[in-house]
């Protein structure tokens, strides 16, 4: 009691309210339940109350993580922290990182890079490890259709699969993505610097839900638009870098 838990894993977010445990208020839009403790202990946890309940993750030297390479345009799953700086400091090539700084090795320790606390959020991700079946409702949210052609792979349902850009992110099982950047995006594989579809109706970026309906081609007007439809749950699983 009154410590942080470090393996906290957000696997449900709320689009809309509803109500999650029986003879309590509804929860708010945008409210999220976190396994922690080992997955022993879960709570629901509203968008008033993440700044004094939840933070994004820290890192110590040994964990697993994700990181964005930009060279490549995706994220490697296969980071680890190597080193973390207790105090500001320069460091490989004369480059000066604040307090907090990590650097992390990637792609079978062929490459590495220091990142500072600012740039956590863009280029950083905990790997928090769990079973699908702690979740009690694995349930497509999202079905794509309509395309052919090269992005045939965003047809399909689509589950939660964390967060990104303080809105759900969700994925099919072919490893195409819907995320928000800006404006909705769908991509036919899981890379958040490209994308091709997308919907830049301004409306469209309020809610924290993608909107269904016909989504245009990024790159070529000559491809038909993809089909959204939401399906009636909104439930599903994710990692994310939040602590509970």
């Amino acid at each position: 009691a009154g410590a942080w838990s470090r393996d906290g894993v957000v696997v449900k977010v709320l689009v809309e309210p509803a109500v999650v445990d029986d003879g309590l208020p509804p929860m708010p839009a945008g409210s999220v339940k976190v396994l922690y403790g080992d997955r022993g202990s879960a709570k629901w946890v509203p968008p008033a109350a993440f700044d004094a309940e939840l933070k994004h993750a820290d890192f110590l030297v040994g964990d697993t993580v994700s990181v964005l390479c930009r060279s490549m345009g995706l994220w490697v799953t296969d980071g680890r922290v190597t080193e973390v700086l207790s105090v500001g400091g320069t460091v490989d090539g004369g480059l000066a990182m604040p307090m907090g700084s990590v650097k992390v090795n990637y792609a079978n320790e062929g490459m590495s890079k220091w990142i500072p606390p600012e740039a956590f959020s863009e280029e950083l991700r905990a790997q928090r490890h769990w079973m699908g079946e702690e979740v009690e409702d694995q349930k497509e949210v999202l079905v794509v259709s309509g395309v052919t052609g090269s992005s045939h792979a965003v047809n399909g349902g689509y589950v939660f699969a964390g967060m990104h850009k303080d809105r759900p992110k969700y994925k099919n099982r072919s490893g195409a993505i819907i995320y928000f950047d800006d404006c909705w995006k769908m991509n036919d594989r899981d890379e958040l610097l490209d994308w091709d579809f997308e919907v830049e109706d301004a409306k469209a970026s309020i809610g924290l839900r993608p909107p269904s309906g016909e989504w245009a081609a990024h790159y070529s007007k000559a491809q038909p638009p993809a089909l959204v439809r939401l399906c009636r749950e909104a439930g599903g699983i994710a990692e994310s870098e939040w602590l509970a």
